[in-house]
């Protein structure tokens, strides 16, 4: 059982729009949600210049929060200031879309969390969207902190040449296609030598952006480029 929040990345799209909590979606993705059973939304008709629309309204709301098996900040007033998130599966069970509020003060969390199936059904009908997971049941933060630490480990491992950033970047901007590791993050250049940063994924892929600055942090690592895997027919 996974709990993922959906969030809108491109236009034209099926999530146009978060809205305080609701989302901006388009007639297909209206009628394709409406036709899953006992969904606890609303749908409010939206029409601008660019077309008809609907806001979709989350009504239901659980108290699922397991704190004591949750990592927390010292203070939580957003979703991320639970760097650990662990919900009551026992509450979450059989709810395919809802919101969440904080044990304390009863407020309600504006991200929408949706169910394996309904996650299913977005993912293979519709578009410009991206699914976050934010919890699972059968693999908990304490299990991905251990696979993500092991995963920066096994990359700084199988680092050969090490350099600074200043030359990790020249490099990658001088070899068109390689790209530059450091623990969890990378870097590669593109077509016009803009260096992009990449993030490292649970699922082994990066999530590449090309920053406006870079993060102090960044520029004191230290940087390689991967060990190529020998072939059985190199020369030794």
């Amino acid at each position: 059982m996974v709990a993922s929040k959906i969030t809108k990345i491109e236009v034209p799209a099926d999530f146009l729009r978060e809205l305080s909590g609701a989302l901006v979606v388009s007639n297909r993705a209206r009628e394709i949600m409406e036709q899953v059973p006992r969904l606890n939304v609303e749908f409010l008709p939206l029409k601008s210049k660019d077309g008809e629309f609907s806001i979709l309204n989350v009504l239901n709301v659980l108290d699922c929060i397991d704190m004591s098996a949750s990592k927390v900040k010292d203070t939580i007033s957003t979703i991320y200031d639970i760097e650990g998130l662990a919900l009551k599966a026992d509450i979450v069970q059989g709810q395919d879309i809802y919101k969440v509020k904080l044990p304390e003060g009863n407020r309600i969390l504006p991200q929408i969390f949706v169910s394996d199936k309904l996650k299913l059904i977005i993912e293979s009908q519709l578009e410009g969207f991206q699914l976050i997971d934010l919890w699972d049941s059968e693999f908990s933060w304490q299990e991905q902190e251990a696979k993500f630490a092991s995963m920066c480990q096994e990359v700084d491992a199988s680092l050969q040449t090490t350099f600074n950033f200043d030359k990790a970047a020249k490099h990658v901007k001088k070899n068109s296609g390689v790209i530059a590791y450091s623990g969890k993050w990378a870097i590669r250049a593109d077509e016009n030598q803009d260096i992009w940063l990449g993030d490292l994924m649970l699922d082994g892929t990066y999530s590449w952006m090309n920053p406006i600055y870079y993060p102090p942090i960044i520029l004191g690592l230290t940087w390689g480029i991967k060990e190529k895997k020998r072939s059985l027919f190199m020369r030794r």
